[in-house]
């Protein structure tokens, strides 16, 4: 009965079945997509192309075996030149098993068709970003950046639409010496960089991002104590001077961290259209109440208030209460928000994408489309497992089933 269906429905039915493609869900996603595909043949073609839309390792050997299977394979050349969408690659905590510099780009060169990419916990090029000329969002968290002085070295993305540089650094490889984001974000380089997201701490150098000043509608801005002295460390200011300058300005998202930020709000000389803030729910209400009484101009045509969920019945509930109130007299939406879990905020970014959600911000979603139709190959062993997951066995790229023979009888 299933083989009798176009690959459309049968992709649309195995979509509801799949386990969310996040961190925590990637080994289960997996192993049914192995499971659909011994139902049948037609199964097995439409699961395969389903299988290859995300790639998401964290070990080298699984690197290795997937682009030798590439290169070896001609159904799995295709499978990743047409369905892969989305590359996820994670740190090692063995070092003999840290995805190289060089197998990133090995990776990227045979993955045209990336739409975006998400790198945690390591080092790369930022040239052989490049490669990968139309992905329209990447996400790097903890990644070492080699990159050139010079901006003719820089990576051109002509279609990046999203960036996020969650505690990144950028080393220069011919002085030997750190580099500030300046290097990196300019528009010839990002031209069409509308959405950008920064976390850094005091100890790296304040962020530089006025060179984009007529491109970036949506800046989100995180600032964390220096992990290697958590609590004696201060949080570093917010960069206003920068900020003031952004003139396309309509969705901003900080952390509220320092007695100061609220006031250094009102220096932002912009009429936004969302806000969210970001600050310990225990002072959510008393942050709110600040902003309100300063009364800064980017409240003025202010559409919708992101702020963090607090319970209905406690004290700073009676609060929220009466904020929402006077929001609504200034005809703006007081919008509760809960933070990501722990592991989704690291691995899968969850705070970055889900303001992303809020602001209305189209976020990449270009999975479970139809399988093209390709003839049937030899079977190729893929090698593939999810951060942090402990898979001691190859997720397998199955074997496809025999086709029915077709018996006349006499």
């Amino acid at each position: 009965m299933l083989d009798r269906l176009p690959d459309e429905v049968l992709t649309s039915i195995f979509s509801y079945l799949l386990a969310p493609a996040t961190s925590t869900g990637m080994s289960a996603r997996y192993r049914l997509l192995r499971a659909v595909g011994r139902v049948s043949r037609r199964c097995a073609l439409v699961a395969q192309g389903m299988l290859y839309e995300i790639v998401d390792m964290f070990r080298l050997t699984n690197v290795r075996r997937f682009v030798a299977a590439v290169d070896t394979s001609e159904r799995a050349r295709r499978l990743a030149l047409w369905r892969t969408r989305s590359l996820r690659l994670h740190g090692c905590t063995d070092r003999t098993e840290t995805i190289l510099p060089t197998f990133f780009e090995h990776l990227v060169k045979r993955l045209p068709g990336l739409r975006e990419i998400r790198v945690h916990n390591l080092r790369i090029y930022a040239l052989s970003l490049g490669i990968a000329s139309r992905v329209r969002a990447c996400y790097l968290r903890d990644v070492t950046l080699f990159i050139s002085g010079s901006k003719e070295r820089v990576p051109h993305l002509a279609h990046l639409e999203t960036l996020c540089l969650a505690n990144c650094e950028l080393f220069d490889t011919d002085d030997k010496q750190a580099l500030t984001t300046d290097n990196l974000l300019c528009p010839l380089a990002l031209p069409s960089l509308q959405r950008l997201a920064i976390t850094w701490s005091e100890a790296e150098s304040e962020p530089h991002f006025e060179s984009l000043r007529t491109q970036l509608t949506h800046l989100f801005l995180r600032r964390e104590r220096d992990r290697r002295f958590d609590r004696l460390a201060h949080f570093a200011p917010l960069p206003i001077d920068d900020m003031i300058e952004l003139t396309a300005l309509q969705h901003l998202s900080i952390n509220v961290c320092r007695r100061d930020d609220v006031d250094s709000l009102s220096q932002l000389d912009r009429e936004l259209v969302t806000l969210r803030l970001e600050c310990d729910a225990a002072h959510a209400t008393e942050v709110e109440r600040d902003l309100l009484s300063n009364d800064p101009r980017a409240l003025a045509s202010l559409d919708k208030l992101f702020v963090p969920a607090v319970a209905p019945d406690s004290l700073e509930g009676r609060y929220r209460a009466g904020d929402r109130q006077e929001c609504d007299d200034r005809a703006i939406e007081l919008v509760e928000y809960r933070a990501a879990p722990s592991r989704e905020a690291v691995f899968d970014f969850g705070d970055e994408r889900a303001w992303l959600e809020m602001t209305g911000a189209s976020t990449f979603a270009g999975l479970s489309t139809p399988a093209p139709r390709s003839p049937a190959l030899r079977p190729t062993v893929i090698a593939t497992a999810t951060a942090g997951a402990k898979v001691d066995e190859d997720v397998v790229m199955f074997s496809l089933p025999p086709a029915p023979v077709k018996t006349t009888t006499q």
